[in-house]
């Protein structure tokens, strides 16, 4: 059986008279992705920020590891392996190489200061497992290049090298493909299906393709709440969903149905 990483009882968020997360409860087991979808103002993001911990709940619960991590820091959930694609492209500087960033990465999970970054890297215990994670993210042959100067693609796959170069065990990937084209959006598809054994991943993401190529759960949120949870095959042909997201998301042309 695989291992349950996350779970999350019973969360509820309000803002003001708006409740954002309505009684939402799931798990993340590693080596399985599990997609979140729903549309726009469903609560994905909220349920994110709730579970990354940039958002407390009003009521609920986060377990990670089997521990209540409810209340702690973005930084304390980071320690206990969870990692979230747009906060690690937070510390990406244009100005340094593809390989800098991500060894950047690596100094800040080894624990030292960047202050010190000039002293250490040249050092082959940072450089060399950060080529190692470009390696794997197939983007080595960019390691020596501005990250300025990436594509939009390449960008979102040194994302992902820093977010794994911190080493988690937890992955919350919040619409990876976003902005990409067509070949980036499908090499991205790639290689998350390529790593996603090692992983426990929530997925947010709009795209029905990139959603039912990845995903071995998947969750329905609409107006904060759980509509249908289930495998790929069940969330396909549930009618509530494709009325309520599906339809209307090919209705409104914001996403391309899957085939």
């Amino acid at each position: 059986m695989a291992e349950e990483l996350v779970r999350i009882e019973h969360l509820v968020k309000r803002f003001s008279g708006l409740v954002a997360t309505d009684d939402v409860s799931l798990s993340l087991f590693k080596g399985q992705i599990h997609a979140v979808i729903g549309p726009n103002g469903a609560g994905k993001t909220t349920l994110i920020n709730q579970l990354s911990g940039r958002l407390r709940p009003d009521s609920g619960r986060v377990i990670m590891g089997g521990q209540d991590v409810t209340y702690a820091s973005v930084a304390a959930r980071a320690h206990k392996g969870l990692a979230r694609q747009f906060q690690i492209a937070s510390l990406c500087y244009g100005e340094f190489t593809v390989l800098d960033n991500v060894a950047l990465a690596v100094q800040a999970c080894q624990g030292h200061s960047y202050r010190f970054w000039r002293d250490v890297s040249k050092d082959a215990a940072v450089v060399d497992p950060a080529m190692a994670m470009l390696k794997r993210l197939r983007i080595e042959h960019r390691a020596d290049v501005l990250a300025v100067n990436l594509s939009h693609g390449e960008h979102r796959q040194l994302e992902l090298a820093m977010a794994l170069a911190t080493q988690p065990t937890i992955l919350l990937l919040d619409e990876p493909t976003a902005g990409t084209s067509h070949d980036e959006a499908a090499r991205i598809v790639g290689l998350l299906a390529e790593i996603k054994a090692d992983y426990a991943i929530l997925l947010v993401e709009h795209d029905m393709n990139t959603v039912f190529a990845l995903a071995d759960v998947i969750t329905v949120l609409v107006n904060g709440q759980q509509l249908a949870s289930g495998p790929p095959s069940l969330i396909r042909g549930n009618p509530a969903v494709r009325a309520v997201y599906l339809g209307e998301e090919k209705t409104q042309g914001e996403t391309r149905q899957p085939q």
